[in-house]
């Protein structure tokens, strides 16, 4: 991967390869016979005649890199008339020749493409024609000798240690006309001395040094000396090289920064801020080289300027992999197209990348330019949890001071695959160009980016989403999935990918799966988890206004449920319809189901806009985790981990027909010594027709329910359990059914919990109720009983019946305050404003304050236990009924309401009390100016707002849910 990736940046263009007249060798094993026709397509193998009709080709038309090994031992074979390994022409695969030679390999006409790679071997390679030489030529332990008339060197030959470079006819050294103190026109690559030589026939020492001083003859990567001169014995031009400079050659993983043992000639790289001593890493190696450096804490220096593959250099690989917990630093940096430079963490930073023409990996840690000039003309990948930042943010777009300026120096690609960019100043203009150009990608093109100014920070930060699409119509497994014409088709390619933090995976709107989803494992992640920067994202693509047109995935009969979610973090689920229906109930059976299964905090797990309906769990309360979406945690013997929930959002679902739960939460523990599910969240939800709850929180701590409506529930609409300090606020519940010995009611405070609170919520038509208040004492697993419930600024609305109350309060339980309520009661509906009914609940206190009781119809106040009740600063208005004489359940009634402090009886003068469906048909529940409400409530409970936003007074209140 490292070569194919090395000379993408050899100036590569793809065409179409040539025609089918010719033959190709296509042998592909290490040692192949030359001679053996069972090595090579159609049984062709290499052949000689002498007018170069016939033509072979090596590897031509590879997509991925592409290698021959030839081995010759007979003292003379030949290859075809012409050969070619490599065109202009080709696509980006490499195409190499290895020859292992003893003896003398002799062709007519070589032709070498950029993509070429020619490593001789040992042994004496002769061609009587290099018409072409653009790709590399190494040459190791042997001679290369060219016999041509007619010769060209556009790409790169390294003459290694115990190499020679012959050329036998050295006026075409010089030039085509014979004049041998003109340099060659053809002759512009580079010919790189490395401890070899290089002979030509007659003196050619001017025409050598026109091509020094033009830098087409180098010596050691252009790092050191060369030497030349005239043999008149020999009629021979020689040329010989030096190295000058010193070379890092550590070559051990985890070797020591400090540690001059690791490093030729005792030299380890030091720093100095003039800049005169270069380091070089692996220059001249002819195989991948591979430099591991570990710093740890503080800073770590180099020298002025750091070498790490040049253009010029030979064909290995040159990597430098940093594994560092502090800071590595250095002056200027230049990377050539050999280079790769993988930052494996901690933070490289360099003052000036000079040039990047190679490979940069950041795979976690940071990469910070510091520099005023820099070039990018390579390629830079920059992974999860990686960051490349520029702290002068300038130069990212131009060389001058104009931040809105494309930079002309990059010429390169920065592929963003998880991490990000992060740049000073405001450069959101110049990033818009370079994207729109293809120099800055995500995930290898197949993504989507993101970019935005922080006018605060003074940042601009890039970030990636790799997008996956899924069509169950069109779509075909084999497909890359990276796009709508490219789309997956089935759930089964769903379930086995393996996802990036910030992808994006889109479903068709308009399609139907049969199956299940399934996100994560019990025993680890599968597809993979997000980030909290860059979560996982999962969407539907098309048309989906109609919600009957989302993408619908049926998981009747294939599984308990739909949507599985299990030990995996950081998704957001959108805009999918999912139905698990069947013939019969079942336990468990959901939607949507999210778990924490030994696996500690799992986070962020967000499902909104979700169609779920057609759930058929169980009708009844014992079916708990059963139903729409249910979320829960399970540790099993032994388990290494506590499991719990955190960050869990379920908003703007539309669920129907659901059994018996539309929403269930249970995703931690009840006891305060163990972990709760944290920062749930359950918001602006829609839910129809359930066979039991809309929302049942256990298990949390602090957890928020709003802006839900619930129509038709059978049972308590929303509840929690076993939860502590839920909030429940600007939720709409009606319609509830209290059939068989549910409950009915519209909300419900219940047991297990501490510090319930309801507030600026609306209830109406409710036949069980508005507000159950309950406890189970004589359970010997009751823990916290119920704690400080707090009923405060709500609307109740024709709530109730005569068989229930609208607050009905059972057994213990501890400090309930209800406050600033409007009750009201409409004209013939005669009702229990209050009942309780058991005789545990002799140690209840209820306070009750600054509530209008508005009766048109009859509200009766029935104690049935021992608990006690203080009603202060209250409005009564209209027919209420208290109990005169009571024997068992003969009761006789009297006119009147409880007793208390400052409690009045007059009209409330409220605007209007007509009501409807939503919070906007109950404004006219608001205080007329005149009402004797105003002022007149305990000033026990300051803050906050009122039900309509209003803020509160500071002295005493109005009584009711609104603050005049």
């Amino acid at each position: 991967m490292l070569k194919k990736c090395l000379f993408l940046f050899l100036a590569l263009s793809c065409h179409t390869v040539f025609g089918t007249v010719d033959n190709y060798w296509t042998g592909n094993g290490d040692g192949v016979s030359w001679h053996s026709a069972a090595n090579w397509s159609e049984g062709h193998y290499p052949v000689y005649n002498t007018n170069g009709s016939e033509k072979a080709y090596i590897g031509m038309n590879a997509t991925t890199d592409y290698t021959v090994n030839f081995s010759v031992y007979a003292s003379y074979d030949r290859s075809p008339g012409n050969f070619y390994l490599g065109q202009d022409s080709d696509p980006t695969g490499t195409y190499t020749l290895n020859i292992t030679s003893t003896g003398f390999f002799c062709n007519v006409y070589s032709y070498l493409g950029p993509q070429g790679i020619l490593n001789v071997e040992g042994g004496n390679y002769t061609t009587f024609g290099t018409k072409q030489l653009d790709g590399v030529v190494n040459v190791n332990n042997a001679l290369y000798k060219n016999r041509s008339y007619v010769w060209r060197i556009g790409g790169y030959m390294a003459v290694n240690p115990g190499s020679t470079f012959r050329i036998q006819n050295g006026s075409r050294f010089s030039e085509s006309s014979g004049d041998i103190t003109v340099p060659n026109s053809y002759f512009t690559g580079t010919i790189d001395i490395w401890g070899g030589e290089m002979i030509m026939d007659g003196d050619c020492t001017t025409a050598i040094a026109w091509h020094i001083n033009n830098g087409n003859i180098i010596a050691h990567g252009d790092t050191g000396t060369l030497d030349y001169y005239y043999d008149a014995t020999e009629d021979e031009t020689i040329i010989t090289s030096t190295a000058t400079e010193n070379f890092w050659t550590g070559d051990g993983d985890g070797i020591s920064w400090d540690d001059s043992d690791n490093w030729s000639a005792g030299h380890l790289p030091v720093y100095n801020n003039d800049r005169s001593e270069l380091t070089y890493i692996g220059i001249n190696s002819t195989d991948d080289y591979s430099v591991d450096i570990t710093t740890s804490g503080g800073t770590k220096g180099t020298c002025g300027y750091l070498y790490l593959g040049r253009d010029s250099d030979p064909i290995g690989t040159y990597t430098m992999n940093v594994e560092s917990s502090g800071e590595f630093y250095n002056v200027f940096t230049q990377i050539g197209s050999q280079g790769v430079l993988n930052i494996n963490g901690g933070y490289l930073n360099t003052y000036g990348m000079k040039q990047l023409d190679g490979l940069v990996t950041v795979n976690g840690g940071t990469f910070k330019n510091r520099s005023s000039i820099w070039k990018i003309g390579g390629y830079v990948t920059v992974y999860q949890d990686g960051l490349l930042t520029f702290s002068n943010g300038t130069k990212f777009s131009s060389t001058s001071s104009d931040i809105t300026a494309a930079n002309p120096n990059f010429t390169g690609t920065i592929d963003l695959w998880g991490g990000q960019m992060k740049f000073q100043n405001d450069c959101t203009t110049a990033i818009a160009w370079h994207v729109n150009n293809g120099n800055i990608i995500a995930y290898g093109g197949n993504g989507s980016l993101g970019y935005a100014y922080d006018a605060n920070a003074n940042i601009t930060t890039v970030k990636s989403y790799g997008e996956y699409y899924l069509d169950s119509i069109n779509g075909n497994d084999s497909n890359t999935g990276t796009s709508p014409s490219q789309a997956w088709q089935s759930l089964s390619k769903f379930n086995s990918a393996t996802f990036q933090p910030g992808d994006h995976i889109y479903f068709k709107a308009g399609c139907t799966w049969n199956g299940c989803m399934e996100i994560g494992d019990a025993w680890g992640p599968a597809q993979g988890s997000g980030t909290a920067a860059n979560p996982i994202v999962i969407d539907a693509y098309g048309d989906i206004s109609n919600k009957n047109n989302k993408p619908r995935i049926n998981g009747y009969p294939y599984g308990n449920d739909t949507l599985k979610i299990q030990s995996i973090e950081y998704w957001e689920i959108n805009n999918l319809q999912l139905t698990n229906d069947g013939p019969t109930d079942a336990t468990p059976r959901t939607g949507v189901s999210v778990s924490s299964v030994n696996y500690g905090q799992m986070n962020h797990i967000y499902l909104k806009d979700l169609y779920i309906h057609d759930v058929r769990g169980v009708s009844s309360l014992d079916g708990w985790g059963t139903g729409a979406i249910s979320t829960g945690r399970w540790d099993p013997d032994g388990g290494q981990y506590e499991s719990y929930l955190n960050d869990i959002l379920i908003e703007d679902c539309y669920i129907e027909d659901a059994d018996p739960y539309g929403v269930f939460i249970g995703g931690g523990s009840k006891l305060l010594s163990e972990q709760q599910a944290t920062n749930v969240v359950v918001r602006g939800n829609y839910f129809e027709d359930l066979r039991s709850s809309a929302v049942l929180v256990t298990g949390t701590e602090s957890a928020l329910v709003e802006y839900n409506e619930v129509n038709t529930a059978k049972g308590v609409g929303m509840w929690p359990f076993a939860a502590h300090n839920t909030l429940f606020q600007y939720n709409e519940v009606y319609n509830t059914v209290n059939e068989e010995g549910d409950d009915g009611n519209a909300y419900d405070c219940d047991y297990e919990c501490t510090g319930t609170t309801y507030q600026y919520n609306y209830s109406h038509d409710n036949p069980g109720g508005f507000m159950l208040i309950c406890n189970e004492p004589q359970n010997p697993d009751n823990v916290y009983g119920n704690q400080n419930p707090t009923i405060r600024y709500n609307i109740s609305i024709n709530d109730g019946s005569s068989d229930e109350s609208i607050f009905y309060c059972w057994k213990e339980v501890t400090n309930a305050s209800i406050y600033n309520n409007f009750i009201y009661i409409p004209s013939g509906k005669d009702v229990h404003l209050v009942s309780t009914g058991h005789t545990y609940g002799d140690d209840s206190l209820y306070v009750w304050n600054n509530n209008i009781i508005y009766s048109h119809g009859t509200a009766r106040y029935l104690v049935n236990d021992d608990s006690t009740h203080w009603w202060d600063n209250n409005c009564f208005y209209g027919t209420h009924k208290k109990v005169w004489y009571r024997i068992g359940d003969f009761i006789i009634w009297q006119d009147g309401h409880p007793s208390g402090n400052n409690n009045i009886t007059s009209n409330p003068n409220v605007v209007s009390l007509s009501y409807g469906y939503g919070f906007d048909s109950i404004v006219g529940y608001k205080l007329w100016s005149n009402s004797p409400c105003i002022g007149a409530g305990l000033a026990k409970y300051p803050g906050g707002e009122d039900f309509w936003g209003n803020p509160l007074f500071t002295g005493n209140p109005d009584i009711g849910p609104h603050e005049q």
